[in-house]
């Protein structure tokens, strides 16, 4: 919820996950009010310390971004050498799994799921480095021991796998940027 001076917002609002074969409502995940000056988090008792980091890294910064006039995008970006690319688009649009595939071809990640360009706008600046991808898709790329769960809260469990390859650059010029489409949803594996 924007605000004149801040920012709030609760991750999920609502939430019903099955629990230990159970369905169960479940409190926000974690709340977050976002000021120019800091940031504060709360969370529930159901949420493990690794998805606060995650979702800090990743909602915490856009927002923060937000409330200091800075521009923050829903994207991610790669570089081959010193040169970016920029993936945008909206969620299910395939930006991490192209991301994931151009990295297991020899880019390197700049950052996943929000990038924020530096004070010169061609410059993407580093962010957060683990690429939530499926099970099937790490296990196509060859990357699947190197994958961890992207977050352990019941209500995320759909987010998949989490993969933080080595050698994230942290920062480089901007040459392309890519809009994606929504994908059509299908059961094979598209990239």
């Amino acid at each position: 919820t924007p605000a004149h001076d801040h920012w709030r917002l609760s991750v999920p609002e609502r939430s019903e996950a099955v629990v230990g074969g159970q369905l169960r409502e479940m409190d926000d995940l974690l709340a977050i009010d976002i000021r120019p000056d800091r940031i504060v988090a709360d969370w529930g008792s159901d949420t493990a310390p690794e998805d606060v980091g995650r979702l800090m890294a990743t909602i915490g910064m856009a927002g923060h971004a937000y409330a200091d006039g800075r521009t923050c995008l829903h994207g991610c970006a790669v570089a081959f050498g010193d040169k970016a690319i920029l993936l945008i688009g909206e969620s299910g649009a395939g930006k991490s799994s192209l991301t994931a595939a151009l990295v297991a071809a020899g880019a390197s990640l700049i950052s996943e799921e929000v990038v924020m360009p530096d004070r010169d706008p061609l410059k993407l600046m580093a962010g957060p480095n683990a690429i939530k991808i499926s099970a099937e898709l790490a296990n196509h790329l060859g990357v699947e021991g190197m994958c961890t769960r992207a977050f352990l809260h019941p209500a995320l469990a759909h987010e998949g796998l989490a993969w933080t390859p080595p050698g994230a650059t942290r920062t480089a010029r901007l040459a392309a940027v890519r809009l994606l489409e929504p994908r059509q949803h299908s059961p094979k594996l598209s990239l």
